[in-house]
């Protein structure tokens, strides 16, 4: 009897065209404890992932000490991204 209903449910969903998909094929879908864990993983590292601002000045700061200052704070946000990655 069990091999006639199982004959019989994998004739209806090859019509229906349905695949039937175990749960370790789940891709995409996470468990609670995953999603706790995920979550403090950003929280600990979102100082990673601020935008880069540019650096502070005033009208006594040339075009090129600014642009050296940009230079420095982009390169040190990039190598703490690089880490992060």
């Amino acid at each position: 009897m069990q091999s006639s209903n199982t004959d019989t449910l994998e004739d209806t969903t090859e019509k229906l065209n349905i695949k039937f998909v175990p749960v370790e094929a789940r891709a995409g879908l996470i468990t609670s404890e995953e999603r706790i864990r995920l979550k403090q993983l950003h929280e600990e590292n979102k100082h990673f992932l601020r935008i880069p601002r540019r650096p502070h000045w005033d009208e006594d700061t040339s075009a090129e000490v600014l642009q050296q200052a940009e230079k420095d704070s982009f390169l040190e946000w990039r190598r703490k991204l690089a880490h992060l990655e």
